[in-house]
């Protein structure tokens, strides 16, 4: 394998990437600002939201050559192929895994910090005039909490997943 086919593969799995997050935080937000209410400018924004993120996808996942020209990401190494001379399927699946799961903790523990802090303040101020900032604030907080124990499952259970997954595709080839 290339440098460059390497480093394709990397721009298109951050797309990948991209899209994913997108389905597990973004949405979740906007289903929550539309509990609140909904109005001509909030669906514009939500609409110009939605065309940008389509466009960023398709632009990492259909184009990632434009990156690798514009970052000079295959330039300044000594030889131009990756080996991978120990990393067999299994290995592969398992450094997905880990890497997956360390994304979500790594993303979600600001916001559900965040979160964790205005649910508290919430509590503390026990003002009616706040219910319905409070449900939008324990809905992001339960969507941060999620994702947390969904990144920290994959971090612990990453062997066993990686087998179980590498058996599906067997099964589904063989």
């Amino acid at each position: 394998m290339t440098k460059k086919d390497f480093f394709r593969i990397i721009i298109k799995l951050f797309g990948l990437y991209w899209l994913v997050s997108t389905l597990f935080t973004t949405i979740p937000n906007w289903v929550s600002m539309f509990m609140m209410h909904v109005d001509a400018i909030q669906i514009i924004g939500v609409s110009i939201s939605a065309v940008i993120v389509i466009l960023v996808f398709i632009f990492l996942v259909y184009n990632p050559d434009l990156i690798l020209a514009w970052l000079k990401l295959d330039k300044g190494f000594d030889d131009d192929r990756v080996d991978f001379q120990n990393f067999n399927t299994e290995n592969i699946l398992k450094l997905g895994v880990i890497i997956i799961g360390g994304i979500l903790v790594v993303n979600n523990i600001p916001n559900f910090l965040t979160q964790a802090f205005f649910a508290f303040k919430l509590q503390v101020m026990n003002n009616n005039d706040v219910v319905t900032l409070g449900q939008q604030s324990y809905y992001r907080w339960a969507i941060n909490f999620l994702n947390l124990l969904t990144g920290y499952l994959l971090l612990t259970n990453y062997p066993a997943l990686s087998k179980f997954l590498l058996k599906i595709t067997q099964k589904k080839e063989g």
